[in-house]
């Protein structure tokens, strides 16, 4: 009987563990380039600023009052403060665009830490694997110390040790006791962030704030670490579609979201009953997925049941409607079909190794691209290549049966 009872008690542990495991595993990538949007609080945030004496919304008590009523924005001409960064507590109210990358494991692929740029603190990093907070006598940094995890699909993050700054641009102080909890929200490319402070010195309360984004495709391709030439930078750009007339015949741009990258387009002739698919669709190899450049798994079979769903055969799955592959030959709706199962059945595949805890290298040795190797490894992108895109896709949450979709998501 006592027997049994451990046994059970070990099963109950071992679910706990895994249902635990489980939701280390839920959430989106914050990575890529992401614009500031001005719709919240934008006079308050941009020059000016908030004049002398604008302390309204903000619950703090009469020390901090003083402080604010005594401050001088000439202090920022003293040598010892002209090159102070902002605190993370103000940093991202700052009027900056965002540049969020990623630390991964180099053998789990399983990510880090995310590290977020360009909000005039230095890079600040959020550790992602459960490493404890210093202890209290730690230095502090003007970015502080953060860790995140996730609540469903809301990041939490944990920010301490930060050094003492300001709340507005008008004086309003926080000491280096203040700490700070965000939440991170995705909905479809816009970036929402809600950050609670809590200052035991300066706050009555803890000071509630939102700020969003939205990703920027631009940003990424015009950035130094892109590669692309000056001046290569598209001068037409859309989000969703775009229809125009051209040499007499009706146009359809679609954007793919982030499938071979985040910049895919696909181009509907509509007289012409052509669609050209740009990179996403080939017959001289796999699908490249790019993920440094916003490319997923999902994203690039979402892109191929578009590409479906716009074309119409002949008769009996042939002829009909042509499409131009980015590289290759003249294709067909059932070309496209076939194209379109293989990348399901490498993504149903590794998903199912993903899923039972596999690591790269044991899903590397499975070789589940093995019977399409032959038609479509390539020197320049192996069936190993893709498996590793596909595998790191996967780890990075995007989902198995995401919806077909032409909106903007990541």
């Amino acid at each position: 009987m006592h027997r049994a009872a451990l046994v059970v008690s070990l099963l109950l542990v071992i679910l706990a563990s895994t249902l635990t495991s489980a939701q280390t595993r839920v959430g989106f990538n914050l990575s890529g380039m992401w614009s500031l949007m001005y719709h919240e609080d934008e006079l308050e945030r941009t020059d000016p600023g908030s004049p002398m004496g604008d302390y309204l919304g903000i619950p703090i008590n009469d020390d901090a009052r003083l402080r604010a009523d005594t401050w001088d924005a000439d202090l920022i001409s003293v040598l010892e403060h002209q090159c102070i960064p902002h605190s993370s507590v103000y940093a991202m109210r700052a009027p900056s665009n965002l540049k969020i990358s990623t630390i991964e494991d180099p053998t789990t692929a399983q990510i880090v830490a995310f590290v977020v740029d360009e909000t005039y603190t230095g890079p600040r990093t959020i550790w992602m694997d459960g490493r404890p907070h210093p202890s209290q006598f730690a230095a502090h940094t003007f970015s502080g110390f953060s860790t995140g995890v996730w609540e469903g699909d809301t990041l939490r993050v944990e920010t301490t040790h930060i050094k003492a700054g300001y709340l507005r641009r008008n004086g309003i102080p926080f000491s280096d006791e203040a700490t700070m909890t965000e939440f991170f929200d995705l909905h479809e490319k816009y970036l929402t962030l809600t950050s609670i402070a809590e200052d035991p010195i300066y706050l009555t309360e803890p000071l509630v704030r939102s700020e969003s984004w939205v990703w920027n495709v631009l940003l990424r391709m015009s950035s130094p670490e892109s590669g692309a030439a000056p001046g290569a930078t598209p001068s037409l750009t859309f989000n969703d579609r775009k229809v125009f007339e051209f040499n007499g015949e009706a146009i359809e741009m679609f954007a793919e979201a982030g499938a071979h990258t985040d910049g895919d387009s696909i181009v509907f002739f509509r007289s012409s009953n052509v669609i050209s698919t740009g990179d996403v669709f080939l017959t001289t190899g796999y699908p490249v997925i790019d993920l440094k450049r916003g490319g997923s798994i999902q994203g690039e079979i979402n892109a191929l049941n578009h590409i479906l769903a716009l074309s119409v055969p002949h008769a009996m799955q042939e002829g009909g409607t042509m499409i131009i592959p980015g590289h290759g030959r003249l294709c067909d709706q059932a070309d496209v079909t076939e194209y379109r199962d293989m990348m399901s059945i490498i993504r149903d595949r590794i998903a199912d190794l993903v899923q039972k805890g596999k690591t790269l290298d044991e899903v590397k040795t499975a070789r589940p691209t093995r019977d399409y190797d032959r038609r479509y490894s390539t020197n320049s992108w192996t069936g190993d290549m893709l498996a590793e895109a596909v595998y790191r896709s996967l780890k990075e949450g995007v989902g198995r049966d995401e919806p077909n979709t032409t909106t903007f998501t990541r």
